[in-house]
């Protein structure tokens, strides 16, 4: 009981913090081959400015495509023009996934596919923030190679062969859709050849022409006839999908943990030294962190108007 209500009294702190991104200046996309999506809904719209002006704040460059969930309303829609002048929306319902499932994520995926044919595509989730200066991930849109976020786990620290997470995997107990999945990885036709990385997609960069639909559908197809369709529909298929997209193109690039890390109230963690952090669900309003570094990006995007080689307009201050 008292860590609910504690943890309700961080989220409300947060929501007071965060709601103040909207006296900051209005960021003005550039057009070019690298383009910043995410899928976003009504309920993270405050925390979605907060990612990509932090994250505009380094990398300086870039359109900005938006699928909408179907639950953004109209004064959504009219807020985010606001403070992203020539930001794309686009519906999630014109999204065809094909053969694979349809929600989780996967529509996401599927439009990826289709921007990365003429672009560079950095995905990014509404629930993170840029603290400093991201040099890898900038080298990585500079060489055309793909990128994820990794994770404090040995196999998610670099790209391995399916024979290593396939050994690693097959004594869990465990009905986790992802741990099934690399328990039975051993049965893809292609097996001996293929790689995967466990990262998390919540920042993932997709080297221009790196996949294509067909080639999701061709795993996914797969997948779900050595899992079953039921199981492969489940919430994390697309997550499965996306790390073994990425490992298996060019020179994968996992990011260096914990410099880009998904945040864990970990003792033994100096995440102060972060430079890209994503807060998850589970622990998004624990100790008050998320809170303590979203005030720091706003307090530096209010006292800053301009950012050299970048274009910013002043937005007039909301009331909220």
């Amino acid at each position: 009981m008292l860590t609910k209500l504690k943890q309700k009294i961080n989220k409300g702190r947060f929501e007071s913090i965060a709601k103040t991104i909207l006296s900051t200046c209005e960021l003005k996309v550039k057009n070019g081959n690298l383009v910043i999506t995410s899928m976003l809904g009504h309920r993270y719209i405050i925390m979605y400015l907060l990612a990509i002006k932090s994250l505009f704040r380094y990398i300086q460059k870039g359109n900005i495509i938006i699928i909408d969930d179907g639950t953004l309303t109209s004064q959504d829609k009219d807020l985010l023009h606001k403070h992203i002048r020539g930001v794309k929306l686009t519906d999630i319902i014109g999204i065809d996934t094909g053969s694979c499932p349809r929600g989780g994520t996967w529509e996401r995926l599927f439009y990826i596919a289709d921007l990365v044919k003429n672009s560079y595509v950095v995905q990014l989730d509404a629930d993170t923030i840029t603290l400093n200066d991201i040099v890898e991930v900038k080298t990585c849109i500079d060489e055309n190679t793909s990128f994820i976020l990794g994770t404090d786990h040995s196999l998610g620290k670099k790209s391995e062969s399916l024979q290593n997470i396939y050994e690693s995997s097959r004594h869990i107990k465990s009905e986790f859709i992802q741990i099934l999945a690399e328990k039975n990885f051993n049965k893809l036709k292609n097996y001996p050849n293929l790689q995967y990385i466990r990262g998390s997609s919540g920042f993932t960069g997709f080297a221009k022409n790196s996949f294509s639909g067909k080639g999701i559908e061709k795993f996914s197809m797969e997948m779900q006839e050595i899992l079953g369709r039921k199981k492969w529909c489940e919430w994390g298929s697309e997550q499965i999908t996306t790390n073994f997209i990425i490992a298996n193109s060019p020179k994968p690039k996992v990011l260096p943990y914990p410099k880009y890390s998904v945040y864990y109230p970990h003792h033994n963690c100096d995440y102060d030294s972060s430079v890209f952090l994503h807060f998850i669900g589970t622990h998004r309003f624990t100790n008050g962190y998320y809170t303590q570094k979203a005030a720091s990006i706003i307090d530096y995007l209010k006292n800053k108007v301009a950012f050299s080689n970048y274009s910013w307009q002043e937005a007039s201050v909301e009331k909220v």
